[in-house]
């Protein structure tokens, strides 16, 4: 007995042959009975949708010296975590210590609060206008010592 319905071609990949499958409609006429049937491949492949692990911030970054200037940079943050991950991604794109690095929000009436290290990076928004100051190398009387 032959199987109803068209069979898939001989040369499938291998995804096909995993994946393929038909849908069959099927009609009956309401005077004489006769019944179509119509057969219509499909694929079926399901993936997962990885969930994010990080999120975009924007930060501003604000260059000392004689010649500052700034630079907006945007980073990459995990979603949850400690400020000190978003100073360690800033020093990573500037090239500055992260020591020389203080982080503020900042507005056009002036500064709303400054981060520590222990903040949560929750409290962070993609809306709130970040600035990652550069401060000059801080002055260690040990390292003089020890380079002599």
């Amino acid at each position: 007995m032959m199987p109803e319905g068209p069979s898939f071609p001989v040369c499938s990949t291998f995804v096909q042959e995993l994946f393929q499958a038909q849908y069959r409609s099927s009609l009956t006429c309401p005077h004489c009975q006769k019944q179509s049937n119509t057969f219509d491949p499909f694929l079926c492949i399901s993936l997962p949708i990885p969930l994010p692990h990080t999120r975009p911030l924007y930060v501003t970054v604000v260059y000392q010296g004689k010649c500052s200037h700034c630079m907006r940079i945007g980073v990459a943050v995990p979603l949850s975590g400690t400020v000190a991950r978003l100073r360690e991604a800033v020093s990573m794109e500037t090239k500055i210590p992260t020591d020389q690095i203080v982080l503020t929000e900042m507005y056009y009436d002036g500064f709303h609060r400054s981060f520590c290290d222990t903040d949560d990076l929750e409290t962070v928004h993609e809306s709130d206008c970040i600035f990652a100051f550069e401060t000059p190398e801080i002055f260690r009387p040990e390292g003089i010592l020890s380079q002599r």
